[in-house]
């Protein structure tokens, strides 16, 4: 692996790309130096509120900016992130919270869960866009080992468990696959999972290890391959996931397409 931790593969991508297209969403594009910015100011907010090696925080978002950030300070810090999706029960998300034993719920803007009892802090792109950079980069002591996150079981088969992954482990998944699928600086690879679900972590990371960007279809607009295909043309979607029945659903709609309207994952 190029670096042992997924913060590792991020700061080290930075230093080599600052300027290259990181984030692209609706309304906007982050470059790398940008997205290490705002997520160092971020990282420095969490440390002073205690956050260290391996502690546990829950992140509550959107597919947005403001999640991305959220995560990626997270793991600078130092901690362990609990992705939880907004669309999940409040039950759902206490238990989440109390399971792991997050003490800190990191949101994006609007969001909360009922009857946390630990401490919440908002996240917001303007805001953090508002505020003077961080002059010196947030350096955390994190080993290939230690915790990176946990992530739920869909519960169908009784209580939701959380399954605990470290670095090295994500990591080492994240390798291969560039060994197996080389990604270069052109691609553009599209985050429509749940952060909650296990396959979203090679779309939420892999780009950062060739210098490709990371393109986060808006929410719900991955149940609908109309809006999706539109989307990827746009905005030049170069690498996908879908499960065998979204994959149906989605070349039949490119079959319906016009050439300048096709997307070239379908070519």
């Amino acid at each position: 692996p190029l670096a042992p931790t997924l913060n590792g593969l991020f700061t080290r991508r930075v230093a080599l790309s600052p300027h290259l297209p990181a984030l692209r969403f609706s309304g906007g594009i982050l470059t790398y130096r940008e997205l290490d910015q705002y997520t160092n100011q971020l990282a420095v907010r969490l440390k002073k509120k205690g956050v260290a090696e391996e502690s546990v925080i829950g992140v509550l978002a959107d597919r947005s900016p403001e999640m991305v950030i959220a995560v990626l300070a997270v793991l600078k810090a130092g901690g362990a992130y609990v992705p939880l999706d907004p669309g999940y029960p409040e039950e759902r998300l206490r238990y989440m919270l109390s399971d792991s034993g997050a003490k800190l719920l990191v949101t994006g803007p609007g969001l909360s869960v009922s009857g946390f009892s630990g401490e919440a802090l908002e996240v917001n792109l303007s805001s953090l866009q508002a505020e003077p950079a961080e002059t010196e980069p947030v350096r955390a002591h994190t080993e290939g080992g230690s915790l990176a996150y946990i992530i739920y079981t869909s519960g169908s088969t009784g209580t939701p468990k959380g399954v605990a992954v470290e670095h090295r482990q994500a990591v080492a998944f994240l390798s291969g696959m560039q060994r197996q699928f080389p990604l270069t600086e052109d691609d553009v690879i599209v985050l429509k999972s749940s952060f909650s679900f296990d396959a979203s972590i090679w779309q939420l990371f892999w780009w950062m290890i060739p210098g490709a960007s990371m393109y986060l279809l808006p929410p719900g607009w991955e149940k609908d391959p109309a809006l999706m295909t539109e989307a990827f043309v746009n905005e030049g979607v170069t690498t996908a996931h879908f499960i065998p029945a979204m994959a149906n659903s989605f070349l039949d709609q490119v079959e319906m397409e016009t050439d300048e309207k096709r997307t070239s994952l379908a070519k």
